[in-house]
């Protein structure tokens, strides 16, 4: 539903009409607010320019055009959510940390997801749920994980790590 109530004019919004009108072949409309109703399963076809033109009781006219994108709602694949904890072993040299992506959501499921690492002091870079990092010395650096779902949608997180 638009709404034209944000709309003034010197002699009050009572003295004035509304046309509504819009890029996608739906029916023209009249009256403060304008109601189009979509298919949310073909999010792509839910984009569209409406028009508003206001005119007041003197015949002076305003016309602003705005896109509205009505999301999908239910079906549809969503992306993923890439999320993960890092544990650490430092009693022992080297220290072991140990990234796991098990917090990591999908629509489509967890077993839906492949995961991919890396980093930015030259580690390789690692695939899998988990990955394990090994360090001499105290060292700090970014390591991202990219979560992919069947379809090929991805969502990518970053955490600065220290290892003490």
């Amino acid at each position: 539903t638009l709404n034209a109530a944000p709309s003034t004019d010197d002699g009050g919004f009572a003295n004035l009409t509304f046309a509504w009108a819009n890029n996608v072949g739906r029916p023209a409309k009249t009256g403060s607010s304008a109601s189009y109703n979509f298919n949310a399963a073909n999010p792509a076809a839910n984009t569209f320019n409406a028009t508003l033109t206001a005119t007041d009781a003197g015949g002076l006219t305003h016309q602003v055009t705005k896109q509205v994108v009505i999301p999908a709602v239910g079906g549809g694949n969503q992306p993923p959510v890439a999320n993960f904890a890092i544990t650490c072993q430092t009693a022992t040299t080297p220290h072991s940390c140990t990234a796991n992506a098990a917090t990591s959501t999908d629509d489509g499921g967890f077993a839906n997801l492949t995961f991919a690492w890396s980093n930015n002091v030259g580690r390789p870079a690692k695939t899998g749920q988990t990955a394990t990092y090994n360090f001499a010395a105290v060292n700090t650096f970014n390591l991202t994980l990219t979560a992919t779902d069947a379809q090929g949608l991805t969502h990518t997180k970053m955490l600065v790590m220290t290892i003490p």
